[in-house]
């Protein structure tokens, strides 16, 4: 007899969706008990009041809600931020637990200053991080700003804002705590994208920024007092505020940089080529100030091969499509900034 065919094999069970349980509104006293309770230090406090008093209903449910439910610890150290300029976050693998995130905070990043003597001087900003030399094969740079107790002379505005100037000239910049309790909520509806499974790292991220910024209006237009913000902070505050539209195609070319590579990020080429780019701006800000040792030879151009590169362009355009995808997170960006607009609209007529 002819073989029988074996069955076909069951068809796979849809994953069944992702429900995020909704975080609870905290009532002020349940809020404040929490926060006693809390193993946050007395500046972290501080912060997490500022985004319980003035932050925007959801922003805030959001943010007190993560605090709740994860309970990441919140440092405010310089040596400990690494390369960000004003904060990084560390994640576990997998679920995020209770009290297995950290949120670092730079408490203000130094100002390197490099004098010419016909050409002015060049400025960077320059982190402390002992790894960030180490990893690199650079000494750390001997810069008051940058010593373990150093006392400053005194404090002073400058052009990059408000900063501890030291004997030896250096500086350092002294953000408030309005300008870090925004880096903190930016940071906490991060950690909050991550929690709700948001696979949309470009809306993830504008969702998170403009909750910061949101914040700083709100503050503003709640005390009568604008926020003191640093030069390059209070400049993408002013621009968000007045052309929305130019911040958000401001955020598409940061986002779609080599260095970032949230968006589309194999346009920029395969991750090692985004590394080796990321790692040749760096050593090219160092060397403006004299930081960074003569360039070694370029590394040699990979070799062309037909099958990676046609697999290479049909990444690109899976990324490119994702883009036009109308995704959750796409959806909360766009309903706070409407009603933020909503809100400034009917205050200001």
């Amino acid at each position: 007899p002819a073989p029988v065919a074996p069955p076909p094999p069951p068809a796979p069970v849809p994953a069944a969706p992702r429900v995020f349980a909704e975080y609870p509104v905290f009532a002020a006293d349940t809020f404040a008990k929490f926060l006693a309770d809390a193993p946050y230090g007395r500046e972290a406090h501080h912060l997490i009041e500022l985004i319980a008093r003035h932050a925007a209903p959801e922003d805030r449910r959001s943010a007190l809600g993560v605090l709740q439910r994860h309970l990441p610890a919140v440092l405010l150290d310089p040596a400990k931020a690494g390369t960000a300029m004003r904060a990084h976050r560390v994640l576990p693998k997998g679920e995020l637990g209770m009290g297995k995130s950290i949120v670092v905070l730079h408490t203000g990043p130094v100002i390197a200053r490099r004098k010419r003597l016909l050409l002015g001087s060049q400025v960077a900003l320059v982190p402390d991080s002992k790894d960030f030399y180490q990893e690199r094969a650079l000494a750390v740079p001997a810069l008051a700003a940058t010593a373990l107790g150093a006392a400053s002379a005194n404090e002073e505005e400058g052009d990059w804002g408000r900063a501890l100037v030291f004997d030896d000239g250096s500086r350092r910049l002294r953000p408030s705590p309005e300008q870090l309790a925004g880096t903190l909520l930016e940071q906490l509806l991060l950690i909050d994208a991550r929690a709700r499974g948001f696979d949309d790292a470009y809306h993830s991220r504008l969702r998170a920024r403009a909750a910061q910024l949101r914040l700083y209006r709100r503050i503003s237009g709640e005390t009568g007092n604008a926020p003191r913000l640093d030069r390059a902070l209070a400049a993408e505050y002013a621009e968000w505020l007045a052309r929305p539209l130019d911040w958000n195609d401001h955020w598409v070319h940061a986002l779609s940089a080599p260095s970032e590579g949230v968006i589309a990020p194999s346009v920029s080429g395969e991750l090692e080529e985004r590394l080796r780019a990321r790692g040749a701006a760096e050593l090219a800000v160092l060397e403006r100030i004299g930081l960074a040792p003569e360039r070694t030879a370029p590394a040699p151009a990979p070799k062309a091969d037909d099958y990676v590169e046609r697999e290479h362009q049909a990444r690109i355009e899976r990324e490119l499509k994702a883009l036009s995808t109308a995704s959750p997170e796409a959806k909360a960006w766009v309903a706070g900034e409407h009603a933020f607009r909503q809100e400034l609209s009917a205050a200001t007529h």
